[in-house]
């Protein structure tokens, strides 16, 4: 065990992590320090003070910080962590706000050494230990200096569209305190791991698990075989295998063979390691124009390897050339775009019940990402008719007369929007096509049973109905049809 003194506190700690951040996060609860790059200490996300001094704590081993002192932003004073909120979130020094709060640290203790006499020049040269793909870094210089010079800029709400305010949970984003699907951890949570190819293209002729099974704390490895429903994933197309089974070619080094599931992160990724694949390694298909003019799929079971094909006319070409004084013929390239984001992709699956009374078993999906519906269309065709249609997502869901209606689902149409900054919401058109709708407001709110979550990489609300407006559309626009509509004010 490693004895240390935490946010003013002795704690002790499990010597086995294989640094102090996961120390801090999986076992002693402090998440203000995120896990961007660990363990290359490359993007300054986990920086905590250690002796009063900024550190990556995902490059402190254990046996470092034994008898030592580590403060992290749950440890800071209230007034000085109300104050750094304000700066970066008055500012505009943050966007997703991953990386912010290990900047926040790094500020601190810039300022704590240099006071006032903090220069921006300083100040940037020492944030270059911190990697952050949203601000550019000008905003966040603006609320390092004005934290130096006690000149913060009054912190301002939105009041509505085309006024200036602060970023929506801008504060609890800059401090740490908005969790990341990465900083939930529900009793009883356990832990996946995934074991990915070895090589970029093979045939995968065997998997053993047995050794990966035999360790204390796994809970169970699955494989390509254990997906009840449709093994390809894709928004365009479906053109992404979820895992390769035995028997299946791999097309990329991030292809998917095996999930390992264990009572921690660690035994989960030391299992994954002990899985035995063997393989039949083939050239890999990694040039595009050669790929085109190819009769083999670049993509296991693909029919082809044009994605698609777009055609332009605009004129006459041939006449535009043939009079040009000057033409050129060239083929262009642009290089590869990594979105380089920094948080780590995460998805936490929490059992649950739904419907009424003890209701029947399902799963509530917290998942990041940008295209919460795809999810849960992919969540329902990989899974049985039976889980999948009680699978939730955090998206608005409306339960009009006892009938679900979903945007897409069962040919009812639906929209949901919210002003950021503002603690309302508006979702329109919740019930068309709804001939058995009331015909006053109050009959609505008695029948509508609303539930709606936003949900992005910042976290989660609930929403509750506020008030409902009515009406009705006939004629020609509807078909012939009277078709009920509603406008439902929402409130955080």
């Amino acid at each position: 065990m490693s004895e240390f003194i935490l946010n003013g506190e002795q704690v002790t700690a499990r010597d086995d992590h294989p640094h102090l951040l996961a120390a801090l996060r999986d076992e002693l609860g402090i998440t203000s320090a995120k896990d961007g790059c660990s363990p290359t200490g490359q993007c300054g996300c986990c920086t905590v003070l250690i002796g009063g001094k900024a550190r990556v704590s995902c490059q402190t081993s254990m046996d470092k910080i034994d008898g030592g002192e580590v403060t992290t932003l749950e440890g800071f004073d209230p007034a000085e962590v109300q104050r750094m909120a304000d700066a970066f979130a008055a500012c505009g020094a943050l966007q997703c706000g991953f990386c912010t709060p290990g900047i926040v640290v790094r500020t601190k203790a810039l300022i704590d050494k240099n006071g006032a006499d903090l220069t921006r020049e300083q100040a940037s040269r020492h944030l270059g230990a911190h990697l952050c793909r949203c601000t550019g870094y000008i905003k966040v210089l603006d609320a390092v200096e004005a934290l130096a010079q006690d000149d913060i800029p009054v912190v301002v709400q939105p009041r509505g569209v085309g006024s200036r305010g602060i970023k929506y949970e801008g504060r609890e984003l800059s401090i740490g305190t908005r969790d990341f699907i990465d900083d939930m951890n529900p009793q009883g949570c356990l832990h996946g791991a995934l074991r990915l190819t070895d090589h970029a293209r093979a045939d995968i002729t065997s998997i053993d698990a047995s050794a990966a099974l035999a360790v204390d704390g796994v809970r169970g490895v699955f494989t390509a075989e254990d997906i009840p429903g449709v093994k390809r994933v894709g928004i365009i197309h479906k053109d992404w295998p979820i895992m390769i089974p035995v028997g299946g070619r791999t097309s990329y080094l991030g292809d998917v063979l095996v999930v390992v599931v264990a009572d921690t992160r660690q035994i989960a990724r030391a299992a994954a390691e002990l899985v035995a694949v063997k393989y039949e390694v083939h050239e890999p298909m990694v040039d595009p124009v050669r790929v085109i003019t190819s009769t083999e799929p670049a993509v296991w079971e693909l029919d082809g390897n044009i994605l698609s094909t777009s055609t332009y006319t605009r004129g006459d070409a041939d006449v535009a050339l043939a009079s040009s004084s000057f033409t050129v013929s060239e083929t262009f390239q642009t290089q590869r775009i990594e979105h380089a984001f920094l948080e780590p992709e995460s998805t936490l699956a929490v059992p649950t019940r739904v419907g009424s009374g003890a209701g029947e078993p399902g799963l509530y999906v917290y998942s990041g990402g940008q295209g919460i519906f795809f999810h849960k269309f992919f969540l329902n065709s990989t899974s049985t008719p039976a889980v999948g249609d009680r699978t939730r997502l955090q998206w608005w869901r409306v339960r009009w007369q006892g009938r679900h209606v979903e945007p897409g689902a069962h040919g009812a149409r639906g929209m949901a929007s919210r002003s950021a900054g503002q603690d309302h919401a508006v979702a329109r058109r919740v019930a068309a096509d709804a001939p058995e709708a009331p015909s006053d407001s109050d009959a609505v709110r008695r029948r509508l049973r609303c539930r709606w979550q936003t949900h992005s990489h910042q976290g989660s609300h609930d929403w509750r109905l506020r008030s409902v407006r009515i009406g009705r559309h006939e004629g020609a626009r509807t078909g012939g049809r009277s078709r009920h509509w509603s406008v439902c004010r929402w409130q955080r």
